[in-house]
Formats: structure tokens, sequence, C-alpha cells
């Protein structure tokens, strides 16, 4: 996650200005910070988007290969068959 572009020098200034005392405008601004970490950006959420629509593209095509081979399957298992089947002379 992208780190927050808070001005914290104007953030204290402006708490100080308000009356705050000083301990307490430092507490509010790190507790500010803290709190601003973990939130994403728009830039972040786009990437994430981005990199699930690519997820999800190989996602499809892997279950359309394996709809693909489902349905193929009994198809050679039974050539197959018949094959060994003719080879046995059973049919």
């Amino acid at each position: 996650m992208s780190q927050s572009n808070i001005d914290t020098l104007k953030t204290y200034e402006d708490l100080i200005a308000s009356g705050i005392p000083d301990s307490q405008a430092k507490a509010h601004v790190k507790a500010l910070n803290k709190s601003l970490d973990g939130l994403a950006t728009k830039d972040d959420l786009k990437a994430t988007e981005a990199f699930l629509k690519q997820e999800l593209t190989i996602v499809k095509s892997d279950i359309k290969s394996d709809i693909a081979f489902m349905v193929m399957l009994p198809i050679i298992i039974a050539f197959a068959a018949q094959i060994l089947l003719k080879k046995k002379g059973w049919i």
C-alpha cells in the first residue's frame, strides 16, 4: 500500500492553533498517521483490479480447457475400449 501524503507538521500546527495542548496534538498526529498507513490509494485499487482481471482471464481459460477435456475424455475412453475389444476379438 502506498504511503499517505499527510502534512504532519501542518496538522500539528493546526491542532496547536486550535488550542489543543502540545502532547495531545502530537498524539493525534501520530494516531492519524498510523490509521492512514493501512489505507489503499486509488492507484492501489486500480492495480489490484488489473491484477484480478488478469487472473480471472487465466481462470476462465483453465475452466474452458478443463471442460473440453471432460467432454473429450469419455469419447477417448470409449474409442480405446472399442480398439481393445476388437483386438481381443470380442466385437
